[in-house]
């Protein structure tokens, strides 16, 4: 199976957690079982921490369900953090935004315009953007940062900061640099199930 296989899945669940709807009209988004962020929000999960910009609100689902980040509408779009471990051991950025820009490419018929080094938060990221040729009044414009967290004998964290709006404009690209400017990598917690387990050593006993 190819990596964009698998890491399509993946990504295909973010999307259902954080409304990606892509080929479908731009519906507003019904909050009323997700509990709304203001100020600095923690992902102790997945290590890092991210602004809300002052007077919007995010949103992120309530518990027991997964709190892989957050969301921010817009008047045409989506805003969205979100953190996941590399659940198929991609342990490459570019591995892994080649991945995205072909998911979104394939899932929603954009084209990629550009693929580009940048940093977040210390981590080596890669800008991703996709448009769609022509208007057609529904997800015509993806702008993505995605990074790695590699994590020493155990399994990394994908960071990624995105944006789909019908067009491009200059209000959401400045939430989205905000967004991007203000994220910050925390510890993460010790978590032995996401981590490469090691056979306990063997010991042979003295009689």
């Amino acid at each position: 199976m190819r990596l964009v296989s698998t890491f399509a899945l993946g990504m295909l669940l973010a999307c259902g957690i954080f409304a990606c709807q892509g080929e479908q009209a731009i519906v507003p988004r019904d909050h009323s079982n997700d509990v709304a962020e203001e100020g600095m929000y923690r992902n102790d999960e997945y290590g890092y921490t991210v602004s809300v910009p002052q007077g919007l609100k995010a949103y992120r689902m309530k518990a027991p369900a997964p709190q892989h980040g957050i969301m921010l509408d817009l008047n045409k779009g989506e805003l969205w953090v979100n953190g996941e471990y590399d659940a198929i051991l991609a342990r490459s950025v570019d591995a892994i935004a080649l991945s995205t820009a072909e998911l979104w490419s394939a899932h929603d018929q954009l084209r990629v315009v550009g693929i580009s080094s940048t940093p977040l938060s210390g981590l080596a990221a890669r800008d991703v953007v996709l448009e769609r040729e022509s208007f057609e009044g529904r997800i015509n414009y993806v702008h993505l940062v995605v990074a790695y967290r590699a994590i020493p004998n155990g399994v990394g964290v994908v960071y990624t900061i995105g944006i789909q709006a019908r067009t491009k404009n200059a209000p959401d690209e400045k939430l989205f640099s905000a967004l991007v400017d203000s994220f910050h990598l925390t510890d993460l917690p010790n978590r032995g199930s996401f981590r490469q387990r090691r056979k306990p050593p063997t010991h042979n006993s003295e009689k």
